[in-house]
């Protein structure tokens, strides 16, 4: 759940930045292309392991959990109308292979691996600080 709110917050933050005129003009093109191509994972990857975890936790309750004396039930209901609001997961994934993936000649998956490149170096600079508190 944790994953799909970054991603989705991520998203935001690309719409942001292109929105913003602070940008410059190569940035807000290479961030347009990756929110193409991210758009239809933001879509569907959410509306599809969001509802799996919904549903373990309607598991807790064993056979329980379906009634509606407890939260999850209403909220499995909730969360299943996702996939056919933002667009079924089939039509996503098409939208994704079949147009955004060939765009500029793969430029966005280029575009992305870069991104996922240097918030790995990143991750394993700050990994090699020591930490302020020892456990």
């Amino acid at each position: 759940v944790e994953g799909a709110m970054a991603l989705c917050l991520y998203g935001s933050f690309l719409v942001d930045k292109i929105s913003c005129a602070t940008a410059s003009e190569t940035e807000v093109e290479d961030d347009s292309l990756l929110l193409d191509l991210l758009t239809p994972v933001i879509k569907s990857w959410p509306s599809e392991w969001c509802l799996e975890a919904n549903k373990w936790s309607l598991q807790i309750h064993g056979g329980y959990g379906y009634t509606r004396d407890y939260a999850p039930e209403q909220t499995y209901r909730d969360n299943r109308l996702n996939m056919i609001h933002e667009g079924t997961n089939g039509i996503q994934s098409l939208d994704l292979l079949g147009r955004k993936v060939h765009l500029q000649n793969g430029r966005g998956i280029d575009l992305l691996c870069k991104r996922v490149e240097e918030t790995i170096k990143i991750a394993n600079e700050i990994g090699k600080k020591k930490p302020i508190f020892p456990i």
